[in-house]
């Protein structure tokens, strides 16, 4: 009987809650995250995404007692660990036990937004403030988490769940993430339900009004990808001799397609493998643009992940990618985001997991790429969910920077991705395959490109400097009751009372 005292105590100091508001706060954070993984490949139900969000809130708002900060933090926990561990569940094929490990830490962020949210509760009564504030929070923890945490874990987002929309060339993907959370928000709230249900469904307008694919003009650049995994160098000279006679003005191979380094040597001597790649240019009329390695001259076992472009003359620019994989030899970072020339054109060459963030391809066109040729490379053993999550990455990228996106993954998709992130072209994932077809060059720059990459900034530097404003706030205030006042006035339990 006494332990049964204790729990009960600890359980009243955790949640201050009756037990049947604890029940319906775990529930709706639990909810919360079974929507959210639901709206991600392979349910792929993307409205839910939208909307899964609102019962996180409801849960940190709703009921007459209040949370307490160590209660936001652990239903925050909570809806990490049901929608990280049930959408990301693959990670096990990749990194075995430890995976709980990350799950465990990519939850921490939603923990740490409940945290801040809960901190910075009586700034304003305001519901449209308010709802601002919430976004931004959400928005600078989330921009944190993706572009600047060391795991940088950029998948499962609001934004990438709604998918490119008219907001994406303007505030990126990361102005579909405020949005969202700044509707549910508003929803969340009685008194400012109307508007919040009017704010969603116009998001969810736009999620579904897919854009007519654009079709490039005559005078485009044609550009031919080869889908291979694990092949020699012999079978990927063979598939893409069926180029010859296309016109293609470049042919790209997936990441490592050549696992050594192809200019050991060059120029004064031209080795087997280089020597090959240069005949097949020859024959096909068009550069190729490869996946290799290039050997830190200062390490003896270091090396750079390297886009490689190699004509009939020989190897002619390369790329160094800037994201290695996390936990994988996969490189020595590189240090510019810049395209590289093919011919008169500029053509950006981000390599995989460059693809997964924003600031990497919009520096590259602020640095003047008219299109983006990507190689990739996700291993077929990583299973078929892990590729379909992957493969959202490059429409929200094409979508921010306005160009042309032609990726070659070595068990896919590969694809052709226009300007406003419509697939034009694929290779399933787990084929082998090829395919070729015509871009646009683009120079002009969107909004996101000029100014829009500034918004997930502001709101991760607003979140940093509102930390001790409302930390200050609460400790010196002289109405401690408005410190601990939930959001929304409304109840979420059946009967709208306490237990």
């Amino acid at each position: 009987m006494e332990a049964l005292m204790t729990l009960h105590g600890f359980k009243q100091r955790l949640f201050s809650s009756t037990p049947r508001q604890l029940f319906w706060r775990v529930g709706l954070s639990f909810l919360s995250g079974l929507l959210v993984a639901a709206a991600f490949p392979p349910v792929n139900a993307w409205p839910l995404g939208v909307v899964g969000w609102i019962f996180l809130l409801k849960a940190l708002w709703g009921g007459k007692v209040k949370c307490t900060s160590r209660a936001v933090f652990w239903l925050g926990f909570l809806h990490g660990v049901v929608s990280f561990g049930l959408s990301l569940h693959w990670l096990v094929r990749l990194f075995s036990s430890a995976a709980p490990v990350l799950i465990a830490i990519a939850a921490l962020f939603p923990a740490l937004f409940c945290l801040l949210e809960y901190e910075s509760r009586g700034l304003t009564r305001n519901p449209l403030l308010k709802a601002l504030l919430v976004a931004m929070l959400w928005t600078g923890v989330e921009f944190y988490r993706s572009e600047l945490f060391f795991l940088r874990l950029s998948w499962i987002t609001p934004g990438l769940a709604l998918g490119p929309t008219s907001i994406t060339p303007i505030l990126g993907v990361y102005g579909g993430t405020f949005f969202v959370i700044f509707a549910c928000a508003l929803f969340s709230w009685q008194e400012s339900r109307v508007w919040g249900a009017v704010s969603l469904g116009i998001l969810l307008v736009l999620g579904a009004l897919q854009p007519r694919p654009r079709n490039a003009p005559q005078e485009a650049f044609r550009v031919a990808s080869v889908q291979r995994e694990g092949c020699s160098l012999d079978a990927l000279i063979e598939a893409s001799k069926e180029f010859v006679g296309e016109g293609a003005d470049l042919v790209l191979w997936p990441e490592y397609a050549v696992h050594m380094d192809l200019r050991q040597g060059y120029p004064d001597q031209v080795g087997e493998k280089l020597g090959e790649i240069m005949t097949l240019s020859e024959e096909l009329g068009a550069p190729i643009l490869l996946g290799t390695i290039t050997f830190v001259q200062s390490e003896e076992f270091d090396f750079y992940n390297t886009a490689l472009l190699v004509d009939a003359s020989g190897p002619k620019a390369e790329y160094h990618k800037m994201r290695p994989v996390h936990f994988f030899h996969d490189g020595t970072p590189g240090r510019k985001a810049k395209p590289i020339p093919v011919g008169e054109v500029s053509v950006g060459t981000p390599i995989c997991f460059d693809g997964d963030f924003s600031l990497i391809l919009r520096k590259m066109a602020a640095e003047g790429a008219e299109l983006f040729a990507i190689p990739s490379c996700d291993l077929g053993s990583w299973g078929k969910i892990q590729h379909e999550q992957h493969a959202l990455q490059l429409p929200m990228r094409a979508a921010e920077t306005g160009r042309w996106i032609v990726s070659s993954a070595s068990s896919g998709p590969s694809r052709i991705i226009d300007p406003e992130g419509f697939v034009i072209q694929e290779v399933p994932s787990m084929e082998r395959g090829a395919l070729i077809g015509d871009v646009e060059l683009i120079q002009r720059k969107t909004p996101y490109v000029l100014v829009g990459w500034l918004f997930p900034w502001i709101c991760f530097v607003g979140t940093i400097l509102l930390l001790p404003f409302s930390y200050g706030l609460r400790r010196f205030s002289v109405h401690p009751a408005r410190d601990e006042e939930s959001g929304p006035s409304d109840k979420f339990s059946p009967t709208g009372r306490d237990g």
